[in-house]
């Protein structure tokens, strides 16, 4: 799933129609609130898992831990990185280990 600041959380079928550059952490008028947030986070299912793995920079994870319930569970793998690039790194490297292992 995906968390976007315009269109909150997004499953990979969902399409959206236009570019944007909004992001949480600004005064952009476009960010859905967090009531909002919450009640699609409820409405999409998202309440039932107990355990959730965030791969998120830091205004992202607020957002998250703010909207779960005090039931679940969340993990942040790449808390460590600072900015997007070292994060995709730790990903691609990830991923090529776990072809080397399959």
């Amino acid at each position: 799933v995906i968390l976007s600041a315009k269109h909150g959380f997004l499953r990979p079928d969902d399409i959206v129609p236009e570019n944007y550059d909004v992001t949480f952490g600004t005064n952009h008028s476009e960010i859905m609130s967090a009531e909002d947030l919450s009640s699609q986070f409820r409405k999409k299912g998202f309440l039932q898992h107990e355990e959730l793995v965030m791969l998120g920079g830091k205004k992202y994870r607020s957002v998250l831990s703010a909207v779960t319930g005090e039931h679940q569970r969340i993990s942040y793998p790449l808390s460590a990185y600072k900015g997007i690039g070292y994060m995709l790194q730790a990903l691609n490297k990830s991923v090529e280990e776990m072809k080397e292992i399959n």
